[in-house]
């Protein structure tokens, strides 16, 4: 059953015989390459993809503040996308709008049967403001193929991502959109390797895999945080990287070895080190080493208390330290000189009036460290080693 909206551009174009393009635009669907017609047709009679994939994580936090979704035949709502649309990208936003008022649309748009625009919503966005300015006849119009009725969301999402794959995917829409863009497909009912073959081969499917599992990493993360589905603050705080290396560097290579039962605790380790953003995706990396050595993998568990509870951000950020620094001990192990030195730059640090000192965890520490030295000086005196 046709939608009004469809019936009303059905309509303007049986009126309207200059409507219709001379050249048709070549759209592959349905496993074959369809060429559509191409129409002039007022954005009036159009309205935008709430699911595109540039906005994503701008939509939901929208969304979430209004407590309902947006609808694009919604005026209010409408503005809003537009407004989305024009704010993203402000360099590319800008260059197309002055081509589009110096030489008008070249390029043709997408449309669904019924008006809603699959490919070219920036330049509608655009053309609705140029005429809201201006009112120039020219930018109340815009031109689009049309698709025809039965074209599924499988294929619209590969009408789509292969278009803007045709540009640099990631500028465009972002790192957490795109990753929310890749499992649109997914939700859609593709495959990993029918999406890997929509975005022509840019991603193995077993990367678009990783990419859906580092996005369900991010939510268990926004979850534990408290702000599920919050996906903006990953756009924000600029932290996707740090995600990559937890669950790419991290979370992956452990599964295949004998720590792979430390895995969702060293997971929980890694999310206090993000919450905390002071340790970069580089340090986040170290937490495969950490748990490889079992002194490390003991002293980055000391985040937990007794209860089995996460620390403090600065209790987690403590122990990620120590255990970090004990790798690299166990790396300079062949250096015991250089050890030793260190050892004593970081003692001579301490001022013997901190409150700290007179603690009776200081002192056991010191009880240990005196323990130490006896043992490493009993083994020089059996090999006759002399220190002058």
């Amino acid at each position: 059953m046709k939608t009004q909206r469809e019936i009303e551009i059905d309509a303007w174009i049986a009126q309207h015989a200059a409507a219709k393009q001379t050249a048709p635009l070549a759209v592959a669907f349905h496993g074959k390459i369809h060429y559509l017609p191409v129409y002039r047709l007022p954005t009036k009679l159009l309205i935008f993809n709430v699911k595109n994939g540039r906005f994503a994580s701008e939509l939901i936090e929208k969304e979430r503040e209004l407590r309902r979704k947006l609808d694009p035949l919604n005026s209010e709502d409408a503005s809003t996308i537009q407004g989305f649309l024009l704010e993203q990208n402000a360099s590319e936003t800008e260059a197309l709008t002055k081509d589009l008022k110096q030489n008008g649309q070249l390029e043709p748009g997408i449309i669904t049967a019924d008006g809603a625009v699959i490919n070219g919503n920036r330049r509608m966005a655009i053309l609705k403001k140029l005429y809201a300015d201006s009112e120039q006849d020219r930018f109340e119009y815009i031109k689009v193929a049309r698709l025809p009725r039965g074209v599924d969301a499988k294929d619209l999402w590969k009408i789509e991502a292969k278009l803007q794959f045709g540009r640099d995917f990631r500028l465009e829409y972002g790192p957490i959109n795109e990753l929310l863009k890749i499992r649109a497909g997914k939700d859609s009912g593709l495959t990993p390797k029918q999406i890997s073959d929509a975005l022509g081969g840019r991603y193995s499917d077993k990367q678009v895999e990783d990419k859906l599992n580092i996005l369900k990493l991010i939510d268990t993360y926004l979850g534990s945080i408290g702000k599920p589905g919050d996906y903006k603050i990953i756009q924000d705080e600029r932290i996707m990287e740090k995600f990559n290396s937890l669950h790419n560097s991290v979370i992956v290579p452990l599964r295949k070895t004998r720590h792979k039962t430390t895995v969702p605790k060293v997971t929980e380790i890694g999310f206090g080190l993000i919450q905390g953003n002071k340790h970069s995706h580089w340090k986040i990396r170290e937490l495969r080493k950490i748990t490889e050595l079992d002194a490390a993998k003991k002293a980055v568990l000391e985040a937990y208390d007794s209860n089995g509870h996460l620390k403090s951000a600065k209790g987690i950020a403590d122990a990620f330290d120590k255990a970090s620094y004990l790798v690299k001990v166990q790396e300079e192990r062949d250096e015991p000189e250089k050890l030793a030195d260190n050892a004593l730059s970081a003692l001579s640090q301490i001022d013997a009036k901190h409150e700290a000192v007179a603690t009776a965890e200081f002192q056991n520490v010191m009880s240990e460290i005196r323990e130490q030295v006896e043992r490493l000086s009993v083994r020089k005196k059996s090999t006759g080693a002399k220190r002058h």
